[in-house]
């Protein structure tokens, strides 16, 4: 009940990713560009990005692949999984980094707020 449990607002990017598996597991040539630091770029953007996003099976994480670009960042799917974890597992709550990387409308900022109910 003392750990928090964080959430990030942005995605990490990479560029040259074979199109095999969709992206999955493959070595790129390098960071995707990003619009303060390469490999790096918030929700707000990635949302809106070229690709088609997917779920990883195992680990519920999504990623959005478009035939070279290759970025991992949480939906407020995956944000709802793991509120469902902190608050099946007693954890103190969640947090986040950085609230400037939502949309305007706060999809992630009200996907977190579910810790609450």
């Amino acid at each position: 009940n003392k750990l928090v449990l964080g959430l990030p607002f942005y995605g990490r990017g990479w560029t040259g990713v074979p199109n095999v598996n969709n992206g999955l597991y493959q070595k790129p040539t390098g960071a995707a560009r990003g619009t303060y630091e390469a490999g790096i770029e918030d929700y707000k953007v990635l949302k809106s990005a070229a690709g088609t996003v997917y779920v990883h099976p195992v680990t519920k994480q999504s990623y959005k692949y478009d035939g070279t670009n290759w970025w991992s960042y949480d939906t407020p799917g995956v944000i709802q999984t793991k509120v469902d974890y902190a608050k099946a597992k007693g954890l103190g709550g969640v947090f986040s980094w950085e609230l400037d990387g939502d949309t305007a409308d706060g999809e992630l900022t009200k996907a977190m707020g579910k810790m609450n109910q």
